[in-house]
Order: structure tokens, then sequence, then C-alpha cells
């Protein structure tokens, strides 16, 4: 099945998943290659899937790891909307839809011991555990990532980091 993801001009829409993964009171963060910010572990969703079976082949696709639906517990769904610069300098606009689940990995797993290891289907992209206290102290995309660390309400964010967009504004809702 494909991954849920279009281009329509300079404008581009990805339906994602990703994990907040805790370990030991420590967080399972990503970054890329020549980059400067952690992010979530995830992807884009597949068509035909569900949130949690998309992030159950994320995660087995980039860590080797077997989650089952159960363990993943939804956190939030966000509305993000960006622009980026490509590599020949051409602005691009994203809007995506991210659905953030939780997930907490038993210390026994191989995971949970290694630091700074690479993902699997990415060699360029590093994975590195860190405590809350240093997610505060670093950038991480997205900006509610570090909210989301230690809480366990459900909400919906619209974060518009657009040149247009109110810059660092942000709408959230609890239920």
């Amino acid at each position: 099945m494909r991954d849920i993801s279009f281009k329509e001009g300079n404008i581009k829409f990805d339906y994602r998943v990703s994990a907040i993964i805790e370990c030991n009171g420590k967080y399972l963060f990503q970054i890329m290659d020549h980059d400067k910010n952690l992010t979530l572990v995830g992807g884009r969703a597949t068509l035909m899937k569900t949130s949690k079976q998309s992030m159950i082949r994320e995660l087995k696709e980039e860590l080797g790891y077997e989650a089952k639906e159960e363990d993943l517990k939804l956190c939030e769904i966000a509305e993000n909307f960006f622009d980026y610069y490509d590599d020949k300098n051409e602005l691009h606009q994203v809007h995506s839809i991210l659905f953030i689940h939780k997930l907490h990995i038993p210390s026994n797993v191989d995971i949970a011991s290694k630091n700074g290891f690479s993902v699997l289907d990415k060699e360029k992209t590093k994975l590195i555990w860190i405590t809350k206290e240093e997610a505060e102290k670093t950038s991480i995309l997205p900006t509610i990532a570090k909210r989301l660390l230690d809480s366990s309400e459900f909400s919906y964010d619209i974060i518009d980091d657009t040149k247009e967009g109110v810059t660092n504004d942000l709408q959230w809702i609890t239920w």
C-alpha cells in the first residue's frame, strides 16, 4: 500500500504518525544528518491502515521493535503547517496531519541499552535517549513534543509556522 502523501505545485500534504517512546525515564528521539533539531520517531501513514498500524510498521522498519496496538496510546492529533527550503533554496509549504502515540518500552529490549545508533532504514539518521530535563534544553520538533512528554491528557493542536502564519502561535484544546 501507498503512503498518504501528495504534492500540488510547491505544496505537500502528509498524513504522519510518530511516537513518544519512553524507557527508564528517558525518551527516544531521532536526529537527521545535517539537522539541528531532534524529532520524534515515525513516518507516513499508509492507505487503509490505522494510525496505530502505521506506527507499528514504522517501529519495525526503523527500530526493529515489535509493538502491539494495545501498547500505543494516542495522545495528540496535530495539524502542522510549515515552510521549508530545499537544496536548491526553493520554498515549499507543508500541511501535515500528525497522530502522536505514547509507547513505553521495557528495559530488557535491545534498543533500550543502545545510544547514538542509526535508524535501520536510514543510516544517516541517529537515535538518542535523553531525559526530560535534557529535552527541555534541546530544540525538538514538533515543539509540542516537550509538553507531551509527561502529559496524560489527549489534545488537538494547530501549529502554523508558515511565513504568513503567526509564528509560535499554538492553539490547543484538551478533552
